[in-house]
């Protein structure tokens, strides 16, 4: 019974570190001694060195994250990975959802300023406007929910063997 419990513990931190956009399972293990200590929150720009971005390119980034659905799919598939971790208390999981939706577009508006020119930019934006572009995003949150239902399925099914043909 222990071996089991120590194979879903590790299949648990597994997915957490292969799904999660940060790793959850580090924040798990020290939940209880967090409570009595105080904490800092800090935003995306007290904490990355990002680089300068125009008004401009600001707004047009948040129109393309906006039109694309993308908080959705991440605030989905982060949500379907904590609801998988008992360790986290739902009042937790809540506050830092909320955290995390309020923080994210500020956290992924750099990354798009380094990776797309204005040009590259403005033609994602016209894709995403279009009738295909629209209908692929207002399905995102269901293809990022039943990808991660099915890699989780087909984790759970291999962790085992692959556990125990590593000698666990």
């Amino acid at each position: 019974m222990f071996g089991l419990v120590m194979k879903r513990t590790v299949f648990s931190l597994i997915l957490v570190n292969l799904l999660a956009p940060l790793s959850l399972g580090t924040v798990a293990s020290i939940i209880p001694s967090r409570w009595t200590q105080p904490v800092i929150a800090q935003s995306p720009n007290q904490i990355f060195d990002d680089p300068e971005i125009t008004p401009e390119q600001e707004a047009l980034i948040h129109e393309i994250i906006r039109a694309t659905n993308e908080m959705n799919v991440m605030l989905e598939s982060v949500r379907l990975t904590l609801e998988g971790m008992p360790q986290f208390p739902a009042q937790l999981r809540e506050e830092y959802l909320g955290r995390f939706e309020a923080d994210y577009l500020d956290l992924v508006t750099p990354i798009y300023a380094e990776y797309y020119t204005q040009e590259e930019l403005e033609a994602l934006l016209g894709f995403y406007q279009s009738d295909a572009g629209r209908a692929i995003a207002q399905r995102a949150p269901d293809v990022a929910r039943n990808a991660f239902n099915r890699v989780s399925i087909w984790a759970e099914v291999n962790i085992l063997d692959i556990l125990q043909d590593m000698g666990y």
